[in-house]
């Protein structure tokens, strides 16, 4: 390469350094950002203000991923114009320094910001003429004096702890666990938080960053909780933004479908404004987990494709099953209960799953599903049976004709405040079945009145489960001795 070639390509760089929109244009060669997006990064570090934190609440289809992938590959060039950053930052040569990015699975995290990460890195000259090491969830680039590593994960903050980070991306925060183990918000967050702090010195304030870009889920999700705190903050920028202001491509006009649909979600989903009529029915998941069996063993497994089930009930005991098709009638949940005492036990929890019948057909095998639920009444004393539908008629008759008291219920806000209150107080006690305990910490409440799943969620084995303590209380006579409890939810 010629002097002149060097000298110009070494100003390009240089520029790139000190100008986010430079390194866009010159290093990534994107010319094709939305105002919006430039503005993010513009006002994020070249602005002139010092800002640690950085918190986008945005609407969905808006391109936010787009400026998290450039915002993380930015980060990574920094550090590698350095030379030796790790010398600079006072870190052990040899260390290594982490851009992550953190979704709910690494799949998520894979699947969104790496893949637009690594579409930057595949597209860039610059980019491709660096030495590296390429994983399927990192790149890992060699300094002088150690390495920097672009890495995608999981949301759990054993993972995260320990690491020396400059930068953290998380993605969409406010679908993560609200409290409780290693993977909720707060604790993620607060984890990657603490890792930056190396980056955050009295030479160099500021270089340490967390970027957390969602749409919001409720009121007072974790994203909600940083974007109002960051407000009163210095050191964090916020943006709050409809996607129709944030993606020119999408107009109000061309969402007015989903306004028509639900016009609730449409406003947090795409409007970023959370409405009071949607909020988490359960506010405390600690206390779901809290109720789950700990010496539960599922007993259910397939070999061959075919449904074992390793189940008795025990003598003396009165059993009641729920049942419930979901309304697409692609899966069915159930649930089996019974009392102890004061407390109602939850034995198991299943989901039928649907079939592949043919390319475009999935559907539950009725047949299988009307053998399990009669040998079901044939090892246990099965007092009675509670079904959200008349669907499957011919099950529902068969399991009639041998116990006699099968009855519809549908399962409503007040179904569910039966099971919440009895697994606040300690009186009722759920199967660790994972289906069951995702449908329960996922459960909205819409305008105070009803309980439903949230946008592509499912409630099939809750509704089971509630409906079959339901029938418990009302057939023991409890349910009035539960509902004077004094429990605020």
């Amino acid at each position: 390469m010629s002097s002149n070639l060097l000298a110009t390509q070494l100003r390009t760089e240089l520029k790139a350094q000190d100008s986010v929109l430079d390194y866009v244009t010159d290093i990534l060669e994107v010319d094709w950002l939305y105002p919006k997006q430039s503005q993010v990064m513009l006002d994020f570090y070249d602005s002139g203000n010092p800002y640690t934190e950085c918190v986008l609440l945005i609407g969905m289809r808006s391109g936010k991923t787009t400026v998290a992938s450039i915002m993380g590959t930015y980060e990574a060039y920094q550090l590698i114009n350095m030379v030796k950053p790790i010398t600079y930052y006072g870190l052990p040569k040899g260390s290594e320094i982490f851009i992550f990015n953190v979704a709910v699975s690494e799949q998520q995290a894979k699947d969104t910001v790496f893949a637009h990460i690594k579409a930057r890195i595949d597209s860039s000259d610059w980019w491709q003429n660096q030495s590296m090491i390429e994983h399927h969830n990192e790149f890992i680039f060699p300094v002088a004096d150690g390495r920097i590593v672009i890495r995608c994960g999981h949301s759990n903050s054993a993972s995260l702890a320990g690491k020396t980070t400059k930068c953290g991306i998380i993605d969409e925060i406010a679908r993560f666990k609200e409290t409780g183990g290693k993977s909720s918000a707060e604790i993620v967050y607060e984890t990657i938080r603490r890792s930056t702090r190396t980056f955050n010195k009295p030479n160099h304030p500021t270089d340490g960053h967390v970027i957390s870009i969602s749409s919001p889920m409720y009121q007072d999700d974790y994203q909600m909780q940083l974007y109002n705190w960051g407000k009163k903050s210095d050191l964090t920028y916020t943006m709050r933004c409809p996607t129709w202001e944030f993606n020119p491509n999408i107009s109000f006009e061309s969402l007015e479908e989903e306004f028509i649909r639900n016009p609730e979600s449409a406003w947090r989903d795409y409007g970023a404004v959370p409405s009071a009529a949607l909020e988490l029915y359960i506010r405390e998941p600690q206390k779901v987990r809290a109720a789950v069996i700990r010496e539960y063993k599922d007993p259910f497994s397939r070999e061959d494709g075919e449904l074992v089930f390793e189940w008795k009930g025990r003598d003396g005991m009165y059993y009641y099953l729920g049942g419930d098709p979901a309304v697409r009638n692609d899966c069915f949940g159930l649930g089996l209960v019974h009392r102890e005492g004061d407390i109602v036990i939850n034995d198991w929890a299943f989901r039928f799953e649907p079939e592949k019948k043919s390319s475009d057909i999935r559907e539950i095998d009725a047949k299988e599903l009307r053998e399990f639920i009669i040998q079901v009444s044939e090892v246990c004393n099965l007092e009675g049976a509670v079904f959200d539908t008349w669907q499957y008629p011919e099950t529902i008759q068969q399991l009639r004709d041998k116990i006699g008291n099968v009855v519809q219920h549908t399962v409503d806000k007040a179904t569910y405040d039966m099971l919440k209150e009895g697994m606040y107080t300690g009186r009722t006690r759920i199967a660790d079945y994972e289906v069951l305990i995702e449908e329960l910490t996922s459960l909205e409440l819409i305008r105070g009145k009803r309980v439903d799943h949230p946008k592509r969620g499912s409630k099939d084995v809750s509704d089971a489960v509630a409906n079959a303590v339901w029938m418990e209380l009302d057939e023991s006579g409890s349910g009035g001795e539960l509902a004077f409890a004094g429990v605020n939810f």
